[in-house]
């Protein structure tokens, strides 16, 4: 069998060329096995969350990953439920991952984003803004229930087990932007908080 130079090569040539063959056949067979192993049972890296999926691909993945969740109807009593079925839809769903779970208020597939409404009815007397007249004893305490919450979406969407990416929070009053913003610091991720007035 002539090389490329057209040398005729010798049977130990041609043993080395098919056993690398096969080594590289075996590892792109074992490469595409675990891909499909991961696509299959949902485990994704944070670079394979960005890059796996078409867009049509990762609305159906969202779709499906939080129709094996618990969902509930917010109420329609109170302006803040009101505001929250605007803006999010109206279901609430116990997402769960990283060992953790919330009550998300809705999500966004085209994008793998949780969303979360936060409505302020009484700016003056509301713990979402810094210099309200709420007792400083009221505002922490709703505060760190706050903290609690966003740290446990910061485990759900971390979780490698599912598509999600962001969390998006929906605010009514741009004066507790600010304070949102520092919470989606805190528990770091590739979050945002949006500003949406009753309009």
């Amino acid at each position: 069998m002539p090389d490329s130079c057209g040398k005729t090569a010798s049977k130990e040539d041609i043993a080395k060329w098919v056993f690398q063959k096969t080594k590289l056949s075996r590892i792109l067979e074992k490469v595409l096995k675990e891909r499909e192993k991961k696509e299959k049972h949902g485990r994704w890296s944070e670079v394979e969350k960005e890059d796996a999926y078409s867009p049509e691909k990762l609305a159906k993945a969202c779709e499906k990953w939080i129709s094996q969740f618990p969902s509930r109807e917010t109420p329609q009593n109170k302006a803040h439920d009101l505001y929250e079925i605007k803006h999010t839809g109206s279901n609430n769903y116990l997402i769960e991952g990283g060992g953790e779970q919330v009550w998300a208020d809705g999500y966004r597939t085209r994008d793998a984003t949780v969303l979360e409404a936060k409505f302020t009815g009484n700016p003056e007397r509301s713990p979402f803004i810094d210099d309200s007249n709420l007792p400083s004893f009221l505002k922490n305490q709703i505060r760190s229930r706050l903290e609690n919450e966003f740290e446990r979406y910061g485990a759900v969407i971390n979780d490698a087990n599912n598509p999600m990416k962001n969390l998006e929070v929906i605010t009514n009053n741009p004066r507790s932007k600010p304070y949102f913003e520092e919470l989606l610091k805190k528990v770091s991720h590739t979050w945002t908080s949006r500003n949406k007035g009753l309009g």
